[in-house]
């Protein structure tokens, strides 16, 4: 019996130490294909594997717990890559990296969208630097013509107080808090440790004070913060939580306040049958057609809709106290 029990010590030792072997390895790779690719792969399949192989030889729970903490540690470091499932030499062969495909696909007539990106006014600064790298690198933030309408309504509105769901790399927070009352506030929420950083990254380099970086799941952190507080609310999240999120949106606007809600339309397939929408996204098509008709249909609420980037919306909270119910 003794034996054994040491048998299985010495097993679970070796297992720990591969793990962390594998991390070391993985976090190697990660490093080589964001920089060649800026979009680097990682499967947490395997770890989580190795994880439930060496915790079924556990019986000690302190031992357990720290394997949970190694575990954890690998789920840090993966979260980014989970969903990408392009193997190595797909990687390899690539040439020409999607990282969203709504920007490609416009609502509106090509000549038009070309007009409303190329021949109006271009951003200068930190703002322009940016816009430039995250369109060259493919990485999702608001279309030139959001991001103007968006400067252009902000500069009427002068908030006090903004929340952003949805902070990407930074660029959309950094030109709405240029707007900002003396002593406003702006707080963006983000749970993407590649995009929290490299967020935070341009909002040291723009010496801006007035933003704060709320890192976690917008789920937990929306119920946490002050009712009745913010003059806009910016919200460019997970499409599928749009209808989830609305009614703690409302109740944390002020009377008058601003909900904005980008990309709505993905690509005008909402409007589509849902038998014609691919499985993989049907839980948002189905999300957004609820969310559209519930914000339609409010007496509370005046909506109206722009086909500007992928579809924007803007509500306005017309009483202090609005009962938003979205529970089926």
């Amino acid at each position: 019996m003794l034996e054994e029990q040491r048998n299985k010590i010495d097993a679970i030792d070796k297992e720990i130490v591969r793990l962390f072997e594998e991390r070391m390895q993985v976090v190697g790779e990660v490093a080589q294909f964001k920089q060649k690719h800026q979009l680097p792969i990682f499967d947490a399949t395997r770890e989580k594997a190795v994880y439930q192989k060496v915790t079924s030889y556990l019986k000690d729970n302190s031992l357990k717990e720290a394997l949970e903490d190694v575990y954890r540690e690998f789920m840090r470091v993966s979260k980014e890559y989970q969903k990408t499932l392009l193997s190595r030499s797909d990687w390899e062969k690539s040439t020409d990296i999607k990282r969203n495909e709504m920007m490609d696909r416009p609502i509106i007539q090509q000549n038009v969208l070309d007009y409303l990106r190329t021949k109006q006014r271009r951003f200068s600064g930190e703002l322009a630097r940016i816009q430039q790298e995250a369109n060259t690198k493919r990485v999702p933030i608001i279309p030139h013509e959001t991001a103007l309408f968006l400067d252009f309504l902000l500069s009427k509105i002068k908030p006090k107080h903004i929340l952003e769901i949805g902070t990407a790399v930074g660029f959309s927070a950094l030109l709405m808090a240029q707007h900002l009352q003396e002593n406003g506030t702006l707080q963006t929420i983000d749970r993407f440790d590649v995009m929290i950083a490299k967020a935070k990254e341009h909002f040291q380099q723009s010496g801006r004070t007035n933003i704060t970086l709320l890192e976690g799941d917008a789920e937990h952190i929306l119920p946490t913060l002050p009712f009745s507080y913010y003059d806009v609310i910016f919200m460019d999240s997970a499409k599928a939580k749009y209808y989830t999120f609305l009614p703690q949106c409302i109740s944390l606007l002020k009377k008058g306040g601003l909900l904005i809600v980008d990309d709505v339309f993905q690509a005008g397939t909402i409007f589509n049958e849902e038998h014609t929408i691919p499985k993989r996204t049907r839980k948002i098509h189905r999300e957004l057609n609820k969310f559209m008709a519930l914000i339609n249909q409010h007496p509370n609420l005046i909506t109206t809709t722009l086909p500007l980037g992928d579809g924007i919306v803007i509500i306005e909270k017309r009483d202090e106290l609005v009962q938003i119910d979205n529970m089926e």
